[in-house]
């Protein structure tokens, strides 16, 4: 009986806390900007971003968008790229998040993370945006 009881246990923890266990990749939907240069960003947890240029004489790449998590516990951890030296060069964003289900319960209230990174590359650079949820 006791064992039952632990496996039930078990069982509902992990199902509770399943992003604590085994972490998600989800890739960013990227869509061209009509008035800018560039493409704007959507992804998870309320994620909306852009990856713009000023100009086309600009050597760097704006990256900027905004985190709205559905409660306080939820961590922005970092962000990382990486850039194959090809022409046109491909870039990989990638974007760390912490979620918390028992934020849920205790904090539920809305969080904004804003975020704006510059990456070096060509005009003709090609990008893909990867969120990491742990």
């Amino acid at each position: 009986m006791k064992k039952l009881l632990c496996y039930v246990i078990l069982f509902v923890v992990v199902s509770f806390f399943q992003g604590c266990f085994w972490p998600s990749t989800q890739e960013g939907k990227l869509t061209l900007l009509s008035d800018k240069i560039g493409l704007s960003v959507e992804g998870p947890h309320g994620f909306y971003g852009t990856i713009t240029k000023e100009s086309i004489t600009d050597s760097d790449w704006d990256f900027s968008g905004e985190f709205t998590f559905p409660n306080s516990l939820y961590f922005y951890l970092g962000f990382t790229h990486k850039v194959e030296e090809s022409y046109p060069e491909n870039i990989v964003i990638e974007l760390y998040v912490k979620r918390s289900l028992l934020g849920e319960l205790i904090a539920p209230s809305e969080k904004k993370v804003r975020i704006e990174k510059k990456i070096n590359a060509s005009n003709e650079a090609k990008f893909r945006v990867v969120f990491n949820t742990f």
